[in-house]
């Protein structure tokens, strides 16, 4: 085990991802809607209504954590 073996382990399974908007829309293949990019609560983590754009990231384990609405940039955690 080197020094940097824990280094390792934690990249195998990060506890956080950062994407931008950009980002996100190229992964969706599509341009986020602009409530997205103007609204804050688009970016709630409450899974109530099954439509909620939450459930993408929520059902894959993963929570925002903060969003950067004028850099555009959202922190998602392990949940």
């Amino acid at each position: 085990m080197g020094p940097y073996s824990k280094l390792t382990e934690w990249l195998k399974n990060p506890q956080f991802i950062v994407l931008t908007f950009e980002q996100i829309e190229k992964i969706i293949g599509d341009k986020l809607p602009d409530t997205a990019k103007k609204y804050l609560p688009w970016w709630g983590n409450e899974k109530d209504n099954v439509s909620r754009q939450c459930s993408s990231w929520m059902d894959a384990g993963w929570e925002v954590d903060r969003v950067d609405m004028n850099n555009r940039i959202v922190r998602f955690r392990k949940a």
